[in-house]
């Protein structure tokens, strides 16, 4: 039978399919460039070895995996800033004065890799000085969205809330790849070390959402498809941190095969992936039949078109 799909909310358009995961670049350089005052910044740090060398050694083993990533990240200017934050004055999230991670008064790379309540003063990644800005305002969208700091007296968000500001993140990162890497890395941060479990499990549910609906780059993907990949496995742990960070590895290995959706995901696919809940939709043919089909925020259309196939028996 001839078909027509009629208009409904799958994506019209088929997903290439993307590079599978790599290994990372090797480690180069750090040169990295910030903004503070109208000014750029620019690490001039040491050779490439001897920098490798060095934050290796700084780095938990639980961190290793990220080194292959720092050659992308400005990791001078942003420690520079952020114990500029934390010793001088810039007040913090929900106007509460900062305080230095575990009481301690240095800002350390591992502290700029690990779960902070905080506003970072500038982007993880090097990016341009608007880009930047965007960052940073995604990482006050995920501390909303996980609940950093709700007592200080914000109301929990409903769940109409929360998926708007996915919907905000999805909006400003969908078709921008250095955002994607970023704003993967913010959330893969608030899940390192972080000693709230509420925040801790909406910080994966962020991550599962994210991995979901579109992938990060090569490296970042490399990195991340790792580190999830462990937690998920890891004993002892907390059974529903490993379920949530099951599925997010497997959203991922989707969405680096099939690339970012083209479209932004509507409501109902957001709340369908939350619940664990496939979506329907008609497919109406020539001859004026039907016939119904599944999906949900990760069915390409070349999984459609085969479920569609196997119900009218239509073989190759």
């Amino acid at each position: 039978r001839s078909i027509s799909v009629s208009a409904d909310p799958l994506e019209s358009s088929t997903r290439s399919v993307g590079q599978e995961f790599g290994s990372g670049e090797h480690f180069k350089s750090l040169k990295t460039v910030g903004h503070e005052g109208g000014k750029d910044i620019t690490d001039n740090s040491g050779t490439d070895e001897r920098l490798s060398s060095t934050l290796s050694m700084s780095l938990s083993p639980e961190l290793a995996g990220i080194i292959p990533v720092l050659e992308k990240m400005q990791v001078e200017v942003f420690l520079k800033l952020m114990q500029k934050q934390l010793e001088g004055g810039k007040r913090g999230f929900f106007n509460r004065r900062p305080v230095a991670p575990q009481g301690r008064e240095k800002y350390t790379i591992e502290d700029m890799l690990c779960f902070q309540h905080e506003p970072i003063p500038t982007s993880l990644l090097r990016m341009s000085s608007d880009l930047m800005s965007r960052a940073v305002k995604l990482f006050q969208v995920i501390l909303r969205y996980t609940g950093v700091d709700s007592t200080a007296g914000m109301a929990p968000l409903t769940s109409i809330e929360q998926i708007e500001l996915v919907t905000k993140l999805y909006k400003h990162t969908l078709k921008r790849a250095e955002l994607r890497d970023e704003l993967f890395l913010q959330i893969s941060k608030q899940t390192h070390n972080n000693p709230d479990r509420p925040s801790l499990l909406k910080a994966w549910e962020l991550m599962y959402l994210c991995a979901s609906a579109m992938p990060p780059g090569k490296t970042v993907a490399a990195y991340l498809s790792e580190y999830i990949h462990n937690v998920a496995n890891s004993q002892p742990s907390d059974p529903e941190v490993q379920s949530i960070a099951l599925k997010t590895w497997n959203a991922l290995k989707r969405s680096v095969k099939a690339s970012q959706r083209r479209s932004i995901p509507a409501q109902e696919e957001i709340e369908a992936l939350l619940s664990g809940q496939k979506l329907t939709t008609i497919v109406f043919f020539l001859d004026d039949t039907f016939e119904e089909i599944t999906y949900d925020m990760t069915t390409t259309i070349a999984e459609a078109v085969e479920e569609l196939a196997g119900i009218i028996k239509l073989s190759a």
